[in-house]
């Protein structure tokens, strides 16, 4: 009697939506395998042979994006809470506080919501320019 043929497991397809989207949310190497149920070792053979490129270099490009839009999330946020501007004032601009303003006029107040929308204009610009680079990078 003739033994039937184990082909082995039914390969594992490769989501690139998925892959992409974990790599967005700044997820691990071992969380998107598990998501996406194989190992490390098949998901950077998969991502590999897909993109044609090394893991790590797909993986950085998928990062920044997901960075633009946190740093976007981020702006958006400051047009609505001085926390946030003051936080990213702080991080991104190399501002310090050394006085604690108790009443602004509304000209000062002007003026620094004009900064803020030029700020989040440029903000918009360089994140479109990043998106151009990656995804010529992709390519």
């Amino acid at each position: 009697m003739a033994r039937a043929h184990n082909p082995g497991p039914k390969p594992i397809p490769f989501d690139r939506v998925v892959f992409e989207e974990l790599c967005n949310i700044q997820c691990t190497q071992t969380e998107i395998a598990a998501v996406m149920k194989m190992s490390v070792d098949s998901l950077v053979r998969k991502v590999e042979a897909h993109y044609c490129q090394r893991y790590a270099d797909v993986y950085k490009v998928h990062i920044e994006y997901g960075k633009m839009s946190l740093r976007r999330m981020q702006l958006n946020l400051a047009k609505r809470s001085a926390a946030m501007a003051i936080w990213l004032g702080k991080q991104y601009l190399g501002q310090k506080e050394h006085l604690a303003l108790t009443h602004a006029s509304p000209e000062v107040i002007q003026h620094f919501e004009g900064i803020m929308k030029q700020l989040a204009k440029k903000q918009d610009e360089l994140i479109e320019v990043e998106a151009v680079q990656a995804s010529d990078l992709a390519h």
